[in-house]
Order: structure tokens, then sequence, then C-alpha cells
């Protein structure tokens, strides 16, 4: 596998930390994972899980590569307008190429309506060679129209009919307001494959183009992610089975946060990502556990402190990677004794020293910590983890007895903010 999953730190200890253990027994996680099996036999039956089986496929990415190549041969610039699955799917994956790593189209991903930000992009982006990418399953969501609304306008002004070149539009094949307005304006449009939910569009053309721009191989995020899909229903205890089994035993010991701290800056899109699936897809019913997100080592002067002396009430997700790199740290020019500690290591040496560090002291301070540990992130080990979330979430979701599909809840504030908007005077 492209990675390994130990959850050692989440079993029950002899002798107890501190008089008290909250970890799961291994007859507990056995029972869950015989539950599972009437689940993955029934995975590739059903088209809710065609989210998943996508990553069988190669024939369109002949098309997603070559709308890529399109893009980085005629723009500088692209913008991802969207919102939630929409656009933090991209993120999850264009997050592999380093923040300051040199690309030929700079990708922005504009996920929200502040004022002030919207405006300063319009301001900063070179409108004549800026593609819009713009994004929404529906077709009908408020925040993305009126991105949409507002960059057309501003591209048309500058450019004219000219400004139709510029847009790219990913939406349902349905009949809906986003691709009516599209085909009114001749904008190139792609369908949104229809049995993908927004937020399980990753292994798409909607995570996949961005990913394609960046320079990202997306035949081996999809690879990566199907080798996790193949031993998921082949094997009993896959990690993602014994993640799902693990997440039941603690919710239904009061376990209701679960925290995902990543050692590599290139993995904090793919963090933010996996707090979305989560949310909505457990968080029904007065069921689910609270997502968060955390980042090593910035959270160890943070977050840390709560994990270790707080309450036990939390599964802390640690995913490491072995780290190489860097020029050495040369501390004996500060002619300070008490920092030639560091003197010719390397910022791969300080980040290997801080993540196990913070591994052991969870360990050793009892807390519920599970290990992901990376030997290399490239695209299938990228797409491997994406594959694992999913896989995890929607397993959870079936013992829970949950719809991981819908998000009901925010169907009604969706509803109030279009009567809010409706009632005020243009």
């Amino acid at each position: 596998m492209l990675y390994s999953h130990s959850i050692a730190g989440c079993v029950q200890r002899t002798p107890k930390k501190n008089g008290s253990d909250n970890g799961i027994k291994t007859a507990d996680l056995d029972g869950v994972l015989s539950t599972l099996e009437n689940f993955k036999e029934t995975f590739e039956k059903e088209s809710l899980y065609r989210p998943f089986t996508i990553t069988e496929e190669t024939a369109d990415l002949v098309n997603i590569n070559d709308i890529a190549s399109r893009i980085n041969k005629n723009f500088t610039h692209l913008v991802v307008l969207g919102t939630g699955g929409s656009t933090l799917t991209g993120q999850a994956l264009v997050a592999l190429r380093p923040a300051y790593y040199e690309q030929k189209v700079e990708i922005i991903f504009h996920d929200n309506v502040d004022p002030v930000t919207t405006q300063s992009l319009l301001n900063y982006i070179p409108l004549e060679t800026t593609c819009v990418l713009v994004i929404s399953k529906s077709g009908t969501t408020l925040e993305t129209l009126s991105q949409f609304a507002l960059f057309y306008d501003t591209l048309h002004r500058k450019l004219g009919d000219r400004a139709t070149q510029n847009f790219l539009v990913i939406t349902d094949p349905k009949d809906n307001p986003l691709r009516r307005i599209a085909a009114s304006l001749d904008l190139k449009t792609l369908d949104h494959d229809p049995e993908v939910g927004g937020r399980f569009s990753i292994f798409s053309n909607v995570g996949l183009i961005p990913a394609a721009v960046a320079g990202l191989d997306v035949r081996a995020i999809r690879k990566g992610a199907h080798m996790v899909l193949a031993d998921f229903l082949s094997n009993r205890e896959s990690a993602p089975a014994v993640g799902a089994a693990l997440n039941l035993c603690l919710i239904e010991k009061g376990v209701n946060t679960t925290v995902f701290m990543p050692y590599a800056d290139r993995l904090n899109g793919l963090a933010q990502w996996v707090r979305q699936i989560w949310a909505e897809s457990l968080g029904k019913k007065g069921k689910g556990s609270n997502p968060v997100t955390a980042m090593g080592t910035i959270d160890q002067h943070s977050q840390l402190q709560l994990y270790l002396d707080g309450p036990k009430d939390k599964l802390i997700s640690l995913i490491t990677l072995n780290q190489s790199g860097g020029k050495p740290v040369n501390t004996a020019v500060f002619k300070e004794k008490s920092v030639l500690y560091m003197n010719g290591k390397t910022m791969a040496d300080i980040m290997t020293a801080e993540q196990e560090a913070t591994l052991h002291s969870l360990e050793n301070q009892g807390c519920l910590v599970r290990h992901f540990a990376l030997d290399t992130l490239d695209e299938a080990t990228l797409g491997a983890l994406a594959m694992h979330f999913m896989l995890e979430t929607v397993a959870t979701a079936h013992l829970l007895k949950l719809n991981a599909f819908d998000q009901p809840a925010v169907e009604e504030g969706k509803t109030l903010a279009r009567k809010a908007l409706e009632s005020v005077k243009a």
C-alpha cells in the first residue's frame, strides 16, 4: 500500500494511563468489521458509489488533459469559482504543488462572497489572460451564481464578446439556471457527473481539471485511489474498514471530536476537504463527530496543549511523511551555544524530529492517536489518501445508519438566504 495505518494508540492499554483508558477493545473492533462485510458486498451495485468506481476509468482523462493543455497554452491565470466540494476537491489535489512552486498558470480558488476579497481578486488578475472555471453541480448555488455574474460582467466590459472564450462551466447535465445561462452565452460547458455528489467529486473533472492544469498526473491520482478501493473490497481488515470501525467504537464511547493533523503543508488542502466530507456526511440525526483540522508543526503551538493535557475525548489522526531535502541550518553563525544542537541539520531533519516527538507525546499521555505514515507524497499517494477518507466516511455513515450523500439541514439555510436577498432593494 501507499501508506500505513496504525491504530495501536487507540487500543486499550495496560497499565492504564492516569487510572483511566478510553481506548477500544480489539474484540469490539472485530465485531464491527464483521458487520461491514455485507456493506461491501453491495458496494459496487449501488449507483451512489460511482464517486469511487470512477477511479477504474481512463477514457475521460484524455479530454481532461486536453482542456488543461489548452488552459496552459492560452492563459496565465485560472480562477475556480464555486464553494464546498466544487473548490475544496481541486484545492486538495493542487496543494500537492508546493506553495511557491513556479507554474505556468497561477491557480486561484475563489470560494467565498466576501466583497473585499472578491474585488481585490478582480483587481489583481489580468482579465485578458484569465480563464474562469465555474463549478456548481446543482446550477443553483447562490454564491457561485453571484460570483459568476460579477466575473462575467467584469470581463465582458473589458473584452466584449471575446469574454466567452475565457469561461468554462461544469454543472449537472439536467436543466438548471447555470446551464441555461451558459448556453445563452455560448460558453463551453462540461457535464458534472450526475451520480457524483459535489463533495465526493475529487476524482471527476471537478477535481482533476485544476490538478491537470497544475501539471499533476491525473492518471496516477486515480490509480492510487483505485488501489485503496480494490483493497477495501477484498480485504476484511483494509485501512478504511478499520478506520470506520474505530470511529464507530469511539463515537459510541463518547469520543465526539476527530482531528486530522498532517505534517506536510501539501496535505493541508486534503485536511480541509476531509473536514467537509466528514461533517456533511455524518452530521445528521444528532449523530456524527466534530472534525477539526490541525497542521504540524504549526499547531504544536496552538492546539497540542489541549490534546495532550485536556480531556481525552478526541481521535487524533496524525499523518507523517518520510521527510528529505533542504539545506543544512548553519546556527554557528549566531555564536550562540544554546542553538548549536541544530547546526548542520536540515529542515527535513527538524520536521522528522518534530513529528516523531508529537506522536510519542500523544501516545505517552494516553491520547487516542492513530498514525498514517507516508514514505513519499506524490499523485498516487494523494489519491490513495483521498480514497481512504472517502471510504472511511461512507462506511462510518453506514454503521451509524445514516445516508452519507445528502445534507438536509443546510437546505433551510439556503432557502432563508434567498428569501433575505429577495427582500433587499437593488
